[in-house]
């Protein structure tokens, strides 16, 4: 029977965890690093950057840290092009809308569904989201 270890190795991965320097972030930052994926912590705030990183230090992952607005596109462009410079790939994306965002107030600029606007959480995670796969 495997363990759940095994089960749960995500050694060699790559994930992006927007807001990744506090709160929820950090801690799914935190349990991805304990893993093995390798992480990529965008935020805006260089120092809780560096805190958030501290804590994962010797830990199964390596762990990386990204100054980025995820509400502007050539941020998150550059944030990504320095994340595939620093691991040659990424898997996957955890957007956490508020902690990311240029003010910390989630702003609603997903596209319209059936003429509809998202709440603008939700509307962040989305246009987050987006933004990330479209500058892979």
């Amino acid at each position: 029977m495997e363990t759940l270890a095994r089960i749960f190795d995500l050694t060699g991965r790559v994930a992006v965890v927007t807001g990744g320097n506090g709160g929820i972030g950090l801690g799914i930052a935190q349990a991805l690093a304990a893993t093995g994926c390798n992480i990529s912590i965008w935020g805006r705030n260089a120092e809780k950057n560096r805190n958030a990183a501290a804590t994962m230090a010797g830990g199964a992952g390596k762990v990386d840290t990204r100054i980025c607005d995820v509400t502007d596109p050539a941020s998150v462009n550059t944030a990504m092009a320095a994340t595939l410079d620093r691991f040659g790939r990424v898997d996957g994306c955890f957007a956490m809308p508020a902690s990311a965002a240029a003010d910390g107030t989630p702003l609603s600029t997903a596209p319209k569904n059936n003429g509809a606007t998202c709440s603008p959480p939700i509307s962040t995670v989305f246009s987050t989201c987006f933004r990330w796969r479209r500058a892979t």
